[in-house]
């Protein structure tokens, strides 16, 4: 870590701190002014330190993912501290769509005598996904450059739209169409059910999808998995995402639901409470983006769920 990130993480820390004080809270943002040209002008990642003490390096001029984790070191708190909760030693975590590797990294760490397999077609996202894994010194992690769809071996485009003109750091979506069309990226696709076949680790127990609207047509291609070992899920709801391929978050929980007997739930901070508590999903107020926890009755039983009184 070279001084200029030296200096970015103590400015970084300096801000939340401010940030953490009840009486100037939201003053901490001024913090950022004087230094967003600062490290937006950058042309390298930079590494950080997750809360969760894992070393990720990240684009901080991507406004989504990978400058959440710079600015405050975690990413989907919720998400994180629940995994964090109910992951047993022994788990196969399924991480798909695994972006630069946040939670590969944090259940990597967690699962001890467990494995952890992360799927991420997008080739400069996939760079810093191997180069996080191979960070933190993870022997435990394996991770493929492939799309996740309801059949294997196909060559599918990837579909990059540019979420910031100064970062240049693309957003991913899975679109079926010609190699060769303008997109100008493409990937092998695989389904889960062949990727277990293939794989030595097992089942996965606990898995997460973040796809980009594809999550349906990645589960389509799981069944024999699901009905096999019916693997807690942790699942994206997006209904402009899903509209891309034809289908409502409505319809996926259904036939998550349906289809697979599952029951589903939403999780936030409970108010006495610093961990994220689950409710049952109803449909009504969820927000884009937020992941749905779906959760069959074995693991119903057996985890550690913090259910909402």
């Amino acid at each position: 870590m070279d001084l200029r990130d030296r200096l970015l993480l103590t400015v970084r820390d300096l801000r939340l701190a401010v940030r953490r004080l009840p009486y100037v809270r939201g003053r901490g943002r001024l913090l950022e002014m004087p230094i967003a040209r600062f490290y937006l002008g950058r042309r390298s990642p930079i590494r950080c330190r997750t809360v969760h003490q894992t070393i990720m390096t990240v684009d901080p001029r991507d406004p989504g993912v990978q400058q959440q984790i710079w600015n405050i070191g975690e990413y989907e708190s919720s998400t994180s501290r629940l995994l964090i909760r109910i992951l047993e030693p022994g788990d196969v975590f399924f991480d798909i769509g695994a972006h630069v590797g946040y939670y590969t990294c944090l259940t990597g760490r967690l699962l001890s005598r467990g494995h952890v397999v992360a799927l991420e077609p997008n080739p400069p996202m996939y760079q810093l996904l191997t180069e996080n894994i191979m960070a933190n010194k993870l022997d435990n992690v394996t991770a493929l450059r492939r799309a996740v769809w309801h059949w294997t071996g196909q060559k599918m485009e990837l579909s990059l739209e540019m979420v910031s003109p100064e970062a240049g750091t693309p957003s991913t979506q899975f679109v079926e169409a010609p190699v060769g069309t303008e997109a100008g990226l493409c990937a092998e696709t695989i389904c889960i059910d062949d990727l277990v076949d293939d794989l030595t680790c097992g089942d996965p127990t606990v898995m997460k999808l973040d796809v980009e609207g594809a999550e349906y047509n990645a589960l389509k291609g799981a069944n024999n998995t699901l009905g096999r070992s019916m693997p807690v899920l942790i699942v994206e709801y997006n209904d402009e995402s899903a509209a891309a391929f034809g289908y409502s978050s409505r319809e996926l929980m259904q036939y998550i639901r349906d289809e697979h007997g599952y029951r589903l739930f939403v999780h936030e901070f409970g108010r006495n409470s610093p961990h994220p508590e689950l409710r049952p999903f109803t449909g009504i107020g969820v927000r884009a983006g937020e992941n749905v926890i779906c959760i069959g009755p074995r693991d119903l039983a057996q985890r550690d769920w913090p259910m909402s009184s």
